[in-house]
């Protein structure tokens, strides 16, 4: 009994800490990255009480057994239909987290070296679809900009096409990370890693941008609200862009056999910015990419004279480092804890 209460506050700190202090402030992770963490081991421990009938309080680092983890990776792909690289992201998580724990209790080191002993899927690569000119025009005709939802999705998509930002890059844009006052409007963005990048936007959209602004009286703090004056979430914006995809598919009948999600308008100005003949470093840069090589890979580029192109200048582009940490508290991880010490 005793050495199960001292497992307990055990594990609760090393939950503690292990968001706190070694993703927070040691590995400084993003905040997006900190909440993809924290989701994945609130899932985990959802699955041991409710499908394992393990009690709160009871979970403990030797929880995370080998069978158990296998037999979550299994309700991963089987009850909550995740894909193999969804699985695989979950598995580096609990990983992660354990190396973490036999380093804090070397008495954990077994249980670490049992998920490690886990393989990793092999995932099919997924081919992204790209929008074509004719088919983003389509898309975009299909938004009513005389409504005030209409006219705020219209600028959303547009500056997500013409900035090439991620999904987590636009819900977390700030009005102050714009700077459009001089000759070369640009926007300061936060990307993967706390990576720092600055994109440089034409006249049109900087406009448009701004007229947004002035109507919505957004004079600070994130761009794009929803009607509560929250931030927006993943899903809203996956919700939005499948509204206008259904009603372009009526138009666009090309667009039936395409995949399209937020993410397609990132990757649709890149391969338009390769179509018009630009250089790989300058899309590197665009996109925030660490290397010219993920460029290759992003835009699947194949051609062996390229491939030479790109050995010989990789080492001309690197990306800014932001070494503060977004994470300043999380009220999240608090309530997960009490949860555990009830």
């Amino acid at each position: 009994m005793e050495k199960n209460t001292m497992t307990k506050n055990d594990f609760t700190k090393i939950l503690d800490t292990y968001f706190s202090k070694h993703l927070s402030l040691e590995r400084k992770f993003s905040e997006n990255t900190y909440d993809a963490y924290l989701n994945v081991l609130k899932q985990y421990m959802y699955y041991l009480t409710t499908i394992k009938k393990i009690k709160p309080k009871n979970i403990s680092i030797f929880s995370f057994s080998k069978d158990n983890i296998l037999s979550f990776l299994s309700y991963v792909e089987d009850k909550m239909n995740c894909s193999i690289r969804t699985r695989n992201h979950k598995l580096a998580v609990i990983n992660s987290f354990l190396e973490y724990a036999q380093s804090y209790n070397p008495v954990y080191l077994d249980a670490y070296l049992q998920s490690k002993s886990i393989k990793f899927k092999k995932a099919p690569k997924e081919k992204m679809d790209y929008l074509t000119r004719e088919e983003l025009e389509a898309f975009m005709r299909q938004i009513n900009i005389k409504t005030k939802s209409g006219y705020k999705h219209y600028i959303l998509i547009a500056l997500m096409y013409e900035s090439g930002m991620r999904v987590s890059e636009l819900i977390n844009l700030k009005v102050e990370d714009l700077y459009f006052n001089g000759n070369s409007p640009y926007i300061k963005i936060l990307g993967k890693g706390n990576k720092e990048r600055i994109v440089y936007l034409n006249e049109n959209i900087v406009s448009m941008v701004n007229e947004y602004q002035s109507k919505f009286n957004i004079e600070r703090g994130p761009l794009f609200l929803n009607n509560s004056k929250k931030k927006l979430t993943r899903f809203s914006i996956n919700k939005i862009v499948r509204k206008y995809y259904d009603l372009a598919v009526k138009e666009c009948p090309t667009l039936k056999k395409k995949t399209i999600t937020p993410h397609s308008f990132r990757y649709s100005k890149s391969v338009h910015l390769l179509m018009n003949n630009t250089a790989l470093p300058i899309i590197q840069r665009f996109l925030g990419h660490s290397s010219i090589q993920t460029t290759e890979v992003y835009l699947d580029i194949t051609n062996d004279e390229v491939k030479r192109t790109v050995a010989s200048v990789a080492p001309l582009i690197d990306t800014k480092e932001n070494n503060n940490a977004l994470w300043q508290g999380d009220d999240k991880l608090i309530e997960l804890l009490e949860k555990l010490s009830k």
